[in-house]
């Protein structure tokens, strides 16, 4: 799929009228203006966009609150010729915080855990920031 450039306003998922056109490029090699124009929008189309603005907050700010969440973690890495045994398997536990901001759609994670029992030559990190949902 293709990124088509056309100078419009998309507000509310709806293409905007055309306004005055106030930006284009330019071919370097002529200085000549390039299509699209991009075009300035409306007193309406920005009293809609305003007010979608407003109507989209109200349902962010009803959002809950930050999340907290203690996890721990058990496991392995493993070479495929390697059996899997409790022996060799590393305890982690720590502490997690999520978060939405109101112009991002997934969560925000923010994760701290430390090793509870780990192997001679581990290397590990405290803490990890991730985007998005947890599998």
């Amino acid at each position: 799929m293709a990124l088509v450039l056309h100078g419009k306003n998309l507000i509310g998922g709806t293409t905007s009228s055309r306004g005055e056109p106030v930006v284009s490029a330019v071919n370097p090699s002529t200085g000549g203006a390039l299509e699209p124009f991009f075009f300035e929008a409306t007193a309406e189309e920005v009293e809609l966009a305003m007010e979608m603005a407003e109507e989209a907050f109200d349902d962010f700010r009803h959002k809950s609150a930050p999340q907290i969440a203690a996890f721990l973690d058990f496991g392995d890495s493993l070479a495929e010729d390697q059996n899997w045994g409790f022996e060799t398997a590393r305890v982690s536990a720590g502490v997690e915080v999520r978060f939405h901001l109101p112009i991002f759609p997934v969560p925000l994670r923010l994760i701290y855990g430390w090793p509870l029992r780990s192997m001679t030559g581990d290397r590990y990190s405290n803490f990890a920031f991730s985007i998005g949902r947890s599998f």
